[in-house]
C-alpha cells in the first residue's frame, strides 16, 4: 500500500503482496488477511488493485 499523496515511486506503507505480469501465466500473491485488514480500515484501492483482488477471491 502507498500514501496517494506520495510520489509513484514514495514510500511504501505496507506490502501486501506481489504482481508480475510479464510471467504467462502472470503471477499474483497477496496476503489476504494483511489486505482485508487494510480495508477494513478505510483505504481505497485503485482500479487495478480492485481488479487483482477479484482476481484472488478477496472481497472489497
Amino acid at each position: 500500500m502507498a500514501d496517494g499523496r506520495a510520489p509513484r515511486d514514495g514510500r511504501c506503507i505496507d506490502t501486501i503482496g506481489q504482481y508480475d505480469p510479464r510471467q504467462e501465466p502472470s503471477f499474483i500473491e497477496i496476503d489476504a488477511q494483511k489486505a482485508s485488514e487494510w480495508l477494513k480500515k478505510g483505504v481505497q484501492p485503485s482500479r487495478t488493485v480492485k481488479r487483482l483482488l477479484a482476481i484472488k477471491g478477496i472481497d472489497l
